[in-house]
């Protein structure tokens, strides 16, 4: 599921939808990102939330960067389906993969994704979008 690579030439699902772009610095309470329908069961696996650096982004050792991928049959109605976190003491550059996740066939019609930070004093931003997956 991770990598440390650079991204180019995404194609992202309704264009520049994103599921949110936010300052990790200010994710202590967690920020919830926009809810889009992504089609009951996720494509058929075509289909994938990338979290990407926007800019340089660290955080310090002893913290974490926690993403939730939420689901639900109503947009305004959403549990948790999964959540990864990412230890500290990481640097990403511009555009580095911090995380995907292919959204699975049993994956319900609306989808977000909550970003939580512990660390005040992270640096950086990340930007949350869907993507299809090349055939």
């Amino acid at each position: 599921m991770m990598a440390s690579k650079s991204l180019t030439g995404d194609l992202r699902v309704h264009g520049e939808d994103y599921h949110e772009k936010t300052e990790l610095a200010s994710a202590s309470a967690g920020v919830v990102g926009a809810v889009l329908d992504t089609g009951e069961g996720g494509q058929n696996g075509a289909l994938c939330i990338k979290v990407v650096a926007n800019g340089a982004v660290s955080i310090a050792d002893t913290k974490k960067l926690t993403i939730t991928v939420n689901e639900g049959d109503a947009s305004d109605s959403l549990a948790a389906k999964l959540s990864y976190e990412v230890a500290g003491a990481k640097a990403y550059a511009d555009k580095d993969l911090i995380f995907d996740y292919v959204l699975p066939p049993s994956i319900l019609r609306y989808t977000s994704v909550t970003v939580t930070c512990d660390d005040d004093a992270a640096v950086g931003y990340v930007t949350i979008y869907p993507k299809y997956l090349p055939r």
